[in-house]
């Protein structure tokens, strides 16, 4: 049988009847409308959307009770202004799919994906995958990989949208996705946990204590870490996990019981924050100036760098600084200058002093070093 030549989707020859969906824990049947091409009382493929049949074929339409599209490949799909509630995409591959103004209430799109490289306009539209006024109520999208491109500028060309998007009482928990235009999109009462939402563009409605920061949203509970944040200031990132982030030129940032672990932080002002009850564990702090209000017990800023226990301190310069009786237990002291510099009475156990392997790089030190036991490097000084 030929097949139709303009079908919007493509499905398989049976949706599935299967499946209930549950909304906030109630289980309610759905159904799903879809539409097709017949000709001589046999059914073609399916399609959600049939715009057009070829001559001779009449469209038709059914209702089903969640559509079944699991592992499907749902590449350069047009399931537009479709009636999808309940249906299940997971491990969907939707390169180039559009559900631009569909009804998606509880629908699955768990572990579904769109790869970065993948994504690649269809002809028909600018966008390799559209949500566009989606109603995503309920949807699971946990575990989902949706990895945008940016033909250019971010700002203006973003491949990948979830414009006005209804995502309430979404499930994003564990999602990944970037380059995404977000603009308008409801998510004040979605699931992030764990969640990654990187290169957003426009400006969505986030839970409480969610902030845009960077194009990236961040917040309790959402994987926070190994986000960059250039010349930022006023931002609240207290009781954030913030590990492996990177900031640079930052001020009138709040880290009030944040993880910093492995953080990096280069060039910023710091005057008058608290850290007190931050995580600076492996935290590597250079070009800081002004006065914090408070730093973690054994912490201190010297010479513009963070210096105390497990301190990030690979080729600081601290040549002439008085490190006096500080506890540098665990500090990473590669490539270090502490020519001048006085370690009387310092904690150095468990110090990482040179590289593993042939090329070691020991901190630079001569005879006005001073030692732990208060002694010139080199003339019984034990460094």
């Amino acid at each position: 049988m030929k097949k139709p030549t303009s079908v919007a989707l493509i499905i398989s020859s049976l949706l599935l009847l299967s499946g209930q969906s549950a909304a906030h824990g109630a289980t309610v049947k759905q159904f799903t409308t879809y539409y097709a091409c017949a000709k001589g009382g046999e059914r073609s493929q399916l399609s959600v959307l049939a715009h057009q049949c070829p001559k001779g074929y009449k469209v038709f339409s059914g209702r089903t009770l969640g559509a079944d599209m699991r592992g499907d490949l749902l590449s350069n799909a047009n399931l537009s202004n479709a009636n999808l509630t309940g249906a299940n995409f997971s491990h969907d591959i939707l390169d180039g799919a559009s559900f631009a103004g569909s009804t998606l209430k509880a629908a699955n799109f768990s572990h579904s994906q769109l790869l970065q490289g993948k994504c690649v306009p269809s002809n028909k539209s600018k966008y390799c995958l559209n949500f566009t006024d989606a109603n995503l109520t309920d949807a699971n999208f946990a575990n989902a990989t949706f990895l945008g491109n940016s033909s250019g500028d971010l700002i203006f060309s973003t491949m990948f949208t979830m414009a006005r998007a209804n995502l309430s009482y979404a499930n994003l928990s564990g999602a990944s996705i970037s380059v995404v235009n977000m603009a308008g999109a409801k998510l004040s009462t979605a699931y992030l946990a764990n969640a990654q939402l990187r290169q957003v563009v426009g400006v969505p409605m986030l839970p409480a204590m969610w902030i845009l920061a960077d194009f990236n949203a961040i917040g309790p509970g959402g994987d926070d870490t190994n986000i960059g944040f250039d010349g930022d200031s006023n931002l609240n990132l207290s009781g954030l996990n913030l590990t492996h982030d990177r900031f640079y030129k930052i001020s009138n940032v709040l880290f009030n019981e944040s993880n910093l672990t492995d953080a990096v932080i280069t060039d910023s002002y710091i005057g008058g924050e608290n850290f007190s009850s931050a995580n600076l564990t492996g935290v590597m702090g250079a070009g800081l100036t002004g006065i914090p209000a408070a730093l973690p017990q054994g912490w201190e800023l010297i010479h513009g760098y963070l210096v105390g226990p497990t301190a990030n301190l690979k080729g600081a310069d601290l040549g002439g600084a008085d490190l006096e009786g500080l506890n540098l237990s665990g500090a990473q002291l590669i490539g270090a200058n502490l020519v001048g510099a006085n370690l009387t009475g310092v904690n150095l156990a468990g110090a990482n002093w040179s590289n593993d392997g042939a090329d070691n790089y020991y901190p630079n030190m001569d005879g006005t070093t001073i030692c732990p036991n208060g002694q010139p490097y080199g003339s019984g000084g034990n460094c």
